[in-house]
Order: C-alpha cells, then sequence, then structure tokens
C-alpha cells in the first residue's frame, strides 16, 4: 500500500486530521512534510506493538475504546 501523503497548497498544508495549517511565505518547500503512518499498518492486526528508540523499548496499544496509548 503506497504511503498517503496530504496534499500541500500553496499557503497552507493538510494535518492528519484534514485541517489546513497556515505555512509561513517561503517554507512551503523549505521542510519535507512528516511522514503518515495508518496505525492500522503499524499494529498489523495486534492489540498492541513495541517500539524500540534509542535502546529504550515502548509500548504502543489500542484501548477498548480504540484509542492510542504510547508507554515507556
Amino acid at each position: 500500500m503506497p504511503d498517503k501523503q496530504p496534499t500541500r497548497l500553496d499557503s497552507e498544508r493538510a494535518t492528519p486530521a484534514g485541517k489546513p495549517v497556515p505555512v509561513a511565505p517561503g517554507t512551503l518547500h523549505s521542510t519535507p512534510a512528516p511522514r503518515t503512518l495508518h496505525s492500522e499498518d503499524i499494529l498489523a492486526g495486534q492489540r498492541e506493538v513495541y517500539i524500540l528508540h534509542h535502546g529504550e523499548i515502548y509500548r504502543l496499544r489500542v484501548t477498548r475504546r480504540g484509542k492510542l496509548i504510547l508507554q515507556k
């Protein structure tokens, strides 16, 4: 599945929620947009995954209400 990147407009960029955020003039192309990852791709059908970051293990889990929680 290809990465879905938000569409950039001349004076604004889309957030993950789809709401436009103003961008300062001249900065549109100076910083790349953060990658958007789908939680389904990260979790791959599991309720929790472990993420290794700088030698530390973090737990990303889905609550009963469908929210994501990241714990150290």
